[in-house]
């Protein structure tokens, strides 16, 4: 630091001026053993600087070559220091590639809920895939961290992800509370945080909204088909879309009791909307 260089100044200071004082002051021995004379320098001494900046000023014009090298390190070092915060930092405006959404945590006291969770987080990774420019991690792989206190950073490490979406679901009666969470994991800064209070009737319209406000965080550019995927309603029917749901997280478990389960679901989601099958 500069202060490490002002006291390393000071010491060489100090050692100057003593070895300077050294020689005005101490005879050498002559060798001749008869006699002995006193001998002086043939040129005169400077006189010593009287401040600090004089004695800064008299070392630079002495040691010009090394006062360069010295500055030219100290930039270089300023200079590596930046570098490797900017790269540390993802870049100033390196855009996102790649994302994990992560199951959701069910808040409700009822477990019976637990479909809507994983529903909707399922739904969310399967519309954000659709986008080419976009690497999403499989619902397979993110399955694994459901229920665990992960450090997202691990988590981003370990699927070689760039951000990370969390988030949880309440349901009460007829009133659905769904809070989300975007994170770059390469700064470890939140992009983008909401909660939405709605209606277990908006819930696919939510799913949209959620999708669509990702895809604009993210600066990701869609054009044509590419934002179809995101807003397209496949159904108009919400009691079927919850059907699915149910049917699909059913079908997740892969037991003999969950499968018959699941194939009922689905029937009724056909049912109540033959387009949606």
């Amino acid at each position: 630091t500069a202060g490490d260089l002002l006291t390393d100044l000071k010491d060489a200071k100090q050692e100057l001026q003593f070895k300077d004082q050294l020689e005005r002051t101490v005879a050498p021995a002559n060798n001749n053993p008869v006699t002995r004379t006193i001998t002086t320098p043939s040129t005169s001494v400077p006189n010593p600087p009287t401040s600090s900046a004089e004695f800064i000023t008299q070392e630079v014009k002495k040691h010009k070559l090394g006062v360069m090298l010295a500055a030219v390190i100290v930039l270089g070092l300023l200079g590596a220091g930046f570098w490797f915060s900017y790269f540390r930092r993802g870049g100033a405006n390196k855009p996102i590639a790649s994302i994990a959404v992560m199951p959701f945590q069910n808040k409700s006291s009822d477990a019976d809920t637990e479909y809507l969770s994983d529903g909707l987080a399922e739904s969310l990774i399967f519309r954000l895939s659709q986008l080419p420019n976009l690497k999403v991690s499989p619902t397979s792989t993110v399955m694994r961290y459901k229920g665990k206190d992960t450090d997202i950073t691990q988590i981003a490490k370990e699927l070689e992800v760039d951000a990370v979406m969390s988030g949880r679901v309440s349901e009460h009666g007829d009133d659905l509370t769904i809070g989300v969470e975007l994170v770059d994991a390469r700064t470890k800064k939140i992009i983008w945080a909401e909660q939405y209070d709605r209606k277990m009737s908006d819930l696919l319209a939510t799913q949209r909204e959620i999708a669509t406000t990702i895809t604009q965080k993210l600066e990701l550019k869609l054009a044509g088909n590419e934002a179809t995927g995101i807003t397209k309603r496949y159904t108009d029917s919400n009691e079927a879309y919850q059907l699915y749901m149910r049917g699909r997280y059913s079908f997740a478990k892969r037991t003999r009791e969950e499968m018959p389960r699941a194939i009922e679901y689905f029937r009724q989601a056909i049912k109540l909307d033959p387009k949606f099958a």
